[in-house]
Formats: C-alpha cells, sequence, structure tokens
C-alpha cells in the first residue's frame, strides 16, 4: 500500500465524518430539540407560553437589555427567541445595554436584564424578568382594556392584603386594575368586578345593585356563612345559589398530613370556560357545599365538585356533626349569568385564594379565569406557567397518593426483593 493512500483514506474517513456531523447539525437547528439539564428547568418552555405568545393578534415589540456575564441573560434570551419562533406577532430585538448606553436611557433603563414591552401604543417595563412575569406582562399588555376589580373589605376584616397579597398581585400582573371598594360606597361600573371573600351582610346592598345593572362578582362564601350572615345567604339563594351549613372533609383527597378540611376538588366542570381551561384540580380548606338553580331567566354552571369519598358535617345544635348518609361528589363553585347580562361566580371557599392556597395546584389559574370571565375576556383562558417551580418550591400530596406511594415503595420494593432474595436462595439449595 502506497503512502498516499493512506492520506487519500485519512481524508475521505474525515470528510465522512464532517458530512455526518453538519448533518446532525442541521436536522437538530431544524427539530429545534434540546436536552434541559439545568434544576429548575429554566431552559423548558411550557406549553401554555406557546399557546399564549401564538394566540396575540397585534404587533408586540420587545427590546432586551441584557449584559455579558450576568446569570439570567442566556434563559432570557433563550425565552424570546423561542417565543419568537412560534408567534409572528412577536417582534424581539436584544441590545447589550453597555454597547447601547444612548437607547437605554431612552427606555429609563439602568440595569439588566431589563425588557421593555410595546404594542398598540402602550408600554411595560419588566426588571428582572422570570418566565411567569413575562408571560403575565405579555398578556396584561395584549388587553384592549383594564378591566377594574374592586375588593370590598368587609366589616370582619376577613380580607386584606396581608392574607391576599399574592392575589391581588396575580390579578395586577394579568392586566387588572385593582382598586378598593366599601359596601355603600359609590355606584360601580357595570362592567367592573366586584371581590368578595368571606363577605358580610352589609354587602349584599352593594351586590343587589351591581347586579340588578348588569355588573360582574366573585362571592367566596365559608361554612359558618350560613349561620353568620342569613341575610347574604337569603339573598344568594334568591339568585340561585344556595349556601349549605356544611362543612366538607376528605380522608382521601386532602392535604397529606394536613387536616381533613382542606380537600382537593377533582371534579372540574367540562361545559363552562373557566374550568374547561384548566390542567389541575383546586384546592380548597374548610369549605362548604351549594346547591346551583337557574332561577327564571338564567343561566348556571356547577365548576367544581369534591370527590366521591368526600363526606359532609352539618352543623345541628352548634355542633358540628359527620352526616353518614352524604356522600360525594359535592358542588362547590358555581357561575351564573342573569338576563340582564350580569355574571356571578360562588365558590364554597374563602381561603383557596389565601397566599398559603394560592401557588398549590391550579388555585391561581382558576381565580384569574374567573376573574378573565367576569370580565368577559376569554382570550386568556387557560392554564398558566407556575409562579413557584412544582417539586422544587412547592410540594403536593394528597393522602391516596402517599399511601399508593407507601405501599408501592415501603412495601412492595423490599417485599418484591425479598421473593427474589428467596427464589435465588431456593435455586441454589435445590441445586
Amino acid at each position: 500500500m502506497h503512502r498516499w493512500e493512506g492520506w487519500v483514506a485519512t481524508f475521505l474517513h474525515t470528510v465522512a465524518m464532517a458530512g455526518c456531523l453538519g448533518v446532525v447539525q442541521l436536522w437538530s437547528e431544524r427539530a429545534a430539540w434540546q436536552w434541559d439539564t439545568t434544576p429548575d428547568g429554566r431552559y423548558t418552555l411550557p406549553a401554555e407560553a406557546y399557546q399564549m405568545v401564538a394566540s396575540l393578534s397585534e404587533p408586540m415589540f420587545v427590546t432586551a437589555f441584557v449584559r455579558t456575564g450576568v446569570a439570567d441573560t442566556a434563559a432570557v434570551e433563550f425565552w424570546l427567541n423561542e417565543l419568537a419562533r412560534v408567534a409572528p406577532a412577536l417582534h424581539v430585538t436584544i441590545l447589550d445595554i453597555d454597547r447601547e448606553p444612548t437607547r437605554a436611557r431612552q427606555f429609563g433603563v439602568q440595569s439588566a436584564p431589563t425588557l421593555v414591552l410595546e404594542s398598540s401604543g402602550r408600554r411595560r417595563v419588566v426588571h428582572n424578568p422570570r418566565l411567569p412575569v413575562l408571560l403575565a406582562s405579555m398578556s396584561a399588555l395584549a388587553r384592549k382594556t383594564s378591566p377594574r376589580v374592586f375588593l370590598i373589605q368587609p366589616e370582619n376584616g376577613a380580607m386584606s392584603s396581608d392574607s391576599y397579597g399574592r392575589a391581588i398581585a396575580a390579578l395586577r400582573q394579568e392586566g387588572f386594575s385593582i382598586e378598593p371598594g366599601h359596601p355603600g360606597g359609590a355606584q360601580l361600573d357595570p362592567q367592573s368586578v366586584v371581590v368578595l371573600f368571606a363577605p358580610a351582610d352589609s354587602a349584599v346592598s352593594v351586590l343587589r345593585s351591581h347586579l340588578q345593572r348588569g355588573g360582574r362578582a366573585l362571592v367566596a362564601v365559608e361554612p359558618t356563612t350560613c349561620t353568620e350572615n342569613p341575610e347574604l345567604v337569603s339573598w344568594l339563594k334568591g339568585v340561585g345559589v344556595s349556601v349549605e351549613c356544611t362543612a366538607v372533609l376528605d380522608a382521601r383527597a386532602r392535604m397529606v398530613a394536613g387536616d381533613p378540611y382542606s380537600v382537593v376538588a377533582p371534579g372540574l366542570a367540562a361545559d363552562h370556560p373557566v374550568t374547561a381551561a384548566l390542567s389541575k384540580p383546586v384546592l380548597l380548606s374548610h369549605a362548604t357545599t351549594l346547591a346551583i338553580d337557574e332561577p327564571d331567566g338564567t343561566s348556571a354552571w356547577v365548576l367544581l365538585f369534591s370527590s366521591p369519598t368526600a363526606r359532609v358535617e352539618v352543623l345541628q345544635q352548634g355542633r358540628w356533626q359527620l352526616e353518614s348518609e352524604r356522600h360525594g361528589p359535592f358542588p362547590m363553585a358555581g357561575a351564573l349569568v342573569g338576563n340582564n347580562g350580569s355574571r356571578m361566580v360562588v365558590v364554597g371557599d374563602a381561603d383557596f385564594a389565601r397566599d398559603e392556597f394560592l401557588d398549590y395546584l391550579g388555585n391561581r389559574d382558576f381565580l384569574l379565569n374567573v376573574a378573565n370571565w367576569l370580565a368577559d375576556d376569554a382570550a386568556w383562558l387557560g392554564p398558566r406557567p407556575p409562579e413557584r417551580q412544582q417539586g422544587i418550591q412547592v410540594f403536593f400530596l394528597t393522602a391516596a397518593q402517599a399511601e399508593r406511594l407507601f405501599w408501592t415503595f415501603a412495601v412492595g420494593e423490599p417485599a418484591a426483593l425479598a421473593l427474589l432474595g428467596l427464589a435465588v436462595w431456593w435455586r441454589r439449595r435445590r441445586a
């Protein structure tokens, strides 16, 4: 074999290897596949993110000011480029803040990463963006109007920014204008949404006048509402919602290691947009059951059901007693539309939106879907990327799931290994 033949063979092998690598590189770029090994999955966009940006109807321009060497820069650039790939209406410009100081001063940007979002003559600036905040800012900017939400503070102080601060922040991120309200206060705009958690009887006059003018309202009641607020219960019954003197408990669909009154409502109505768009159940705590009727000219839906293993305690002679004859599923939330266009959602629990429960399961999505449906803005109904990473920042198991894990790994796996060991021992003994 001549020496030049060896060089030719080496050259041909090199060309073939380079060609194979080029084909793999071209295929991987077109397939857009990746393997995200980061602990928080920052380079993996959920399907909800693609759905949200794909629904943009108006052009949106995003100017991202980044700085080389900053930890979040690569993730922000990846999010924006990936979203722009699937959303023709999204136009992204990425600038280095150190190389474009004049452009940064025009927008009042002094730190990186910072995003400037513009659409239809409106602008939002997002500092140190996280993916949920970025998507919420996009959805808020894409709104044609900013719906007004009035938070009615009951006399007992049941609702405050200390207990519902995360809910208020989530509504603001979604583009709602949050304003304080007071029972018996000024007349409310019929298009505004009134939100009452554990309301008192004094709020009935506000609700009645607001809904009579075609208004929108979210009312969250408690098991004690039927005894402490008889006027409110009577008015709700007149419009089609009967609040029962019950407390729901569930030994199987409860929060593991928690009390039996923190239960999961896995029954999501498929015939209503609020719950049909949810991908996870809702966690309720110390909830009551509801009976939803349809008075003349009213359309009604049951939104949430408890699990079939749920039971109820009934208030009898001042004491809560288990009613052994009643079993789930029980209605726990309902929606009504009046003949004048008014909309109301009643939930049998005022704790689902509190700070300690909002980020569990589908609670945040349920609250935001209800607010968007009441505001008649169906474009933003659907699941959203979680605010806190499930399994890392938030961990949830039901008692039934914990029991299955126990029997599988604490009992089943050791038993299987023991049986395998016995089989090996018996085989060797016979040999």
